[in-house]
């Protein structure tokens, strides 16, 4: 019998934490559980460099006899653009190098980032290869929204460019949020676009949040990225000096910690407390001693369009959620989440009226029904399905 072969692009891969990476490994879990027959999967990725608890991961983390790992060395994650920059070019001549003379039958990408899509592209024609891009955002919206008042903007109809060369290059395009779909059939008219979003995980369905928190002072949590798109400098600080009975924990690591550590200076605030990215695992402790789970997205244009995978981390622990977002993200929640306390992005008064009315209203929630829809496991097999017939 013939070997499948598969080859998947991604930037971040466990051990390293954030979206890109969990959502890279459940497709690899995936593809191991789902596919028929004889196959190997090559990954092409980065060292840990994300997050600081990944510091002493060995090189072959999550490999098997059926997945192979490549990994280049990169330097810790800087803020700074100029290093980013240079990480993915680094990235970008590893990959040619590891994918010359070789060929796949498939080439996957999961990407937030518009030019590791180019470079699965480019590999993919290179290899001779299908192409399944996973869409996580919409680089050029969000260029738009955000840097539209820079000089950045010169560059724009460059990266449109190679946004609709890239999805013209694929054989099949899957949208992580559905409000990108409209965005990329007006490129690709006839290309089959799917919407498989993030999901629940195993762990959290099985987990048990629901701690006697009666003799306890309020917790508010956040944890994940901390960068321009969460925005957390623009709310924290002002709600907690308004809120200060209340302790505030702040889990994660990212480009806008800085700010947020200046302006949690300049508000003269001491029950905000700051802690280095940890594990999924555990994070569950923090989630059960939390009373209420805290989300933030930037309030530019660029971010109503997203559909951010913490929602369905937030949602399976049946804790209350207060959720400063809008668009399609709000649309969501008040449709499929129960327990939500949403608030304009920024909006101190309103983000702390709602909380307030989270803090005395029920403590858990039953969302079966919802962990049910959203089972990560359900969500990729379907997934999967899409990309082996590409073989």
């Amino acid at each position: 019998m013939i070997r499948k072969r598969f080859l998947v692009l991604s930037f971040y891969y466990p051990p390293d934490l954030g979206p890109g990476s969990l959502r890279a490994q459940s497709i690899v879990d995936g593809l191991c559980n789902g596919i028929d027959g004889p196959f190997e999967i090559t990954i092409f990725t980065t060292s840990p460099n994300r997050c600081s608890y990944t510091e002493s991961v060995p090189p072959s983390y999550g490999e098997s006899e059926f997945v192979k790992i490549h990994r280049v060395l990169l330097s810790p994650k800087s803020g700074e653009k100029s290093q980013l920059i240079k990480s993915f070019v680094r990235y970008a001549l590893f990959v040619r190098e590891q994918t010359s003379g070789k060929t796949w039958d498939v080439v996957i990408s999961t990407s937030g980032r518009l030019m590791t899509a180019v470079l699965s592209a480019w590999v993919a024609r290179r290899c001779h290869a299908k192409l399944y891009l996973d869409i996580r955002d919409l680089f050029t919206e969000a260029l738009e929204g955000v840097r539209i008042q820079t000089p950045t903007k010169l560059v724009v109809p460059i990266f449109r460019f190679l946004e609709r060369l890239t999805l013209k290059r694929a054989d099949k395009v899957n949208v992580i949020s559905p409000a990108f779909y409209s965005h990329v059939r007006s490129i690709v008219p006839l290309t089959p676009i799917s919407a498989y979003t993030n999901g629940v995980d195993r762990e959290f369905i099985i987990a048990d949040f629901n701690k006697d928190r009666s003799n306890s002072s309020p917790v508010v949590v956040y944890a994940g990225n901390i960068g321009e798109g969460q925005s957390l400098h623009q709310i924290i600080p002002w709600v907690a000096r308004a809120m200060p009975d209340i302790t505030f924990k702040i889990i994660g690591e990212g480009s806008a910690l800085p700010l947020l550590v200046t302006e949690l200076s300049g508000a003269g605030v001491d029950n905000v407390e700051l802690e280095k990215s940890k594990s999924r695992i555990e994070l569950l402790e923090d989630y059960g001693d939390a009373d209420v789970l805290f989300l933030h997205l930037n309030p530019k244009s660029a971010f109503l369009k997203v559909l951010p995978s913490k929602i369905f981390e937030y949602a399976a622990t049946g804790k209350p959620i207060l959720a400063g977002v809008g668009g399609f993200s709000s649309r969501f929640l008040l449709e499929n989440v129960s327990g939500i306390g949403l608030f304009n992005p920024c909006d101190v008064e309103g983000c702390v009226k709602q909380l307030q009315l989270l803090l005395g209203g029920k403590k858990i929630f039953r969302r079966d029904a919802f962990c049910h829809q959203f089972a990560r496991e359900k969500i990729i097999r379907r997934m999967v399905e899409d990309i082996v017939e590409l073989v």
